[in-house]
């Protein structure tokens, strides 16, 4: 077994927040999805990019719907 640097760990030595970024798009819309979310595109970038900045899969969820509901109160 090779000790390759861009190996990546183990899925459940991860945490979740890890484990969302490290996924393709396609991945985190069919998690999405499975989940009961919006499984668009652009709706996957979105969590991987506010789970980047603040750090939690619950806040960045939370932030999307959040931005979902004022848009279709607008």
């Amino acid at each position: 077994m090779s000790s390759d640097s861009n190996q990546r760990p183990p899925a459940n030595e991860l945490t979740a927040e890890e484990l969302i970024l490290q996924m393709e798009v396609e991945e985190v819309q069919e998690l999405l999805g499975d989940m009961g979310f919006d499984p668009r595109p652009e709706f996957a970038r979105g969590i991987q990019q506010l789970v980047a900045s603040l750090g939690s899969l619950d806040a960045a969820i939370v932030a999307l719907q959040d931005d979902l509901v004022q848009r279709r109160a607008a």
